[in-house]
């Protein structure tokens, strides 16, 4: 997407705790699954357990690099990607109307994850890596010092236009699925590596669309 800068009014679409695409707190952590793909053929994998009345499943992404994961699903939508430190609450899409100087309504992603325990959080990068050969940047953002402990963080990414040429999976037909990976490097200690899913379905674009034009 290209840079722009985004005003409302707003909708939010995708893994999130606003509007559309809502996901709660499954009962007990769900963790990345990695599964040689020789093992189990590239199919989804039920686990036998529900989220909010609805079977998880376990669906592979073949990601940047060849790597195939297997990520928590339900028919709801993606399960929010969690370790035993870190929460993903946002993974979404921000659209807004046309402000002076730009030619089309906007897009962007924004992202949001909290702590158990406060954290200096000293960087925290995302990248797009499904659909996509090579892992895309989305966010980079290095935080400025004095560091800061927080529970809470969230970041909307450069804006880009709503249009077939800028982003052509938007006006697709069908939904669309990505992978973010979201890389958060505190100031002490290992990274933490995280992936989550995001789907955005074709009435959700279609009502976006509708909303900003």
């Amino acid at each position: 997407m290209r840079s722009g800068k985004t005003h409302h009014p707003f909708m939010l679409l995708g893994v999130g705790v606003t509007l559309l695409f809502l996901f709660g707190c499954a009962a007990e952590p769900t963790k990345i699954v990695t599964i040689p793909a020789e093992q189990v053929g590239n199919v989804p994998i039920r686990t036998g357990k529900t989220h909010q009345g609805q079977p998880i499943i376990l669906f592979p992404y073949r990601l940047a690099g060849g790597e195939v994961k297997h990520l928590p699903v339900t028919d709801g939508g993606p399960l929010p990607a969690e370790d035993d430190s870190i929460k993903i609450q946002v993974s979404g899409l921000i659209g807004s109307r046309a402000s002076e100087g730009q030619r089309a309504p906007q897009l962007a992603w924004v992202f949001g994850f909290t702590a158990n325990m406060p954290l200096e959080i000293a960087r925290v990068k995302i990248e797009q890596v499904f659909p996509s050969e090579v892992a895309i940047s989305v966010v980079d953002h290095v935080e400025e010092a004095p560091l800061k402990k927080v529970r809470d963080w969230s970041k909307r990414a450069a804006a880009g236009d709503m249009t077939a040429e800028a982003n052509p999976w938007f006006f697709k037909a069908q939904g669309s699925v990505f992978v973010f990976r979201f890389t958060i490097i505190p100031q002490s200690g290992k990274p933490i590596v995280l992936l989550q899913p995001t789907w955005i379905s074709a009435p959700a674009k279609e009502a976006l669309r509708k909303s900003l034009s």
